[in-house]
């Protein structure tokens, strides 16, 4: 019989036993491990490290530690971007770069190459454009993906 003096919904289970834990339940399962960190990323950063030292001998623990999860952060991103976004960082800004900051400047130097794919696309476009405007014979057009696009004609 449950106690009267308890709230009714805890009454209701107060007369029944105890279950021991499913062993699934019964520990956390570990945290999954990011995949591996490829070399150069990590040669990346340690130079990013090395321009940004702490004052303190104290902080080359902690120190040790942040150069260790930005790698894992920047996992991820290319290693040309990465490169790229570390030595524009370093000559522009006097402290170390969250992951954040790296990713996001990366991602900006990777959409300017973009652009710049797309003006010579334009150009290439033009080209044919010119090319078709003297031409009666030959109809003229791009093929291919970046970095090998070309001209190619084909008989109108």
């Amino acid at each position: 019989m449950p106690p009267t003096d308890l709230p009714q919904p805890i009454a209701h289970f107060a007369d029944r036993a105890l279950t021991p834990a499913s062993p699934s339940s019964a520990l956390p399962s570990a945290p999954k491990r990011k995949k591996p960190v490829p070399p150069a990323v990590a040669k990346i950063v340690a130079e990013l490290g090395f321009r940004y030292r702490p004052n303190a001998q104290a902080d080359l623990e902690a120190h040790a530690h942040t150069l260790r999860l930005l790698t894992e952060d920047l996992a991820d991103v290319p290693v040309s971007l990465l490169d790229a976004a570390a030595s524009r960082w370093a000559t522009t800004k006097p402290f170390l770069p969250r992951a954040s900051e790296l990713i996001e400047l990366a991602g900006q130097i990777g959409a300017s190459m973009v652009r710049g794919t797309q003006a010579a696309t334009d150009q290439l476009q033009a080209h044919c454009d010119r090319l078709n405007a003297i031409s009666r014979h030959r109809e003229y057009f791009i093929t291919g993906t970046a970095p090998d696009r070309r001209v190619e004609s084909r008989p109108r």
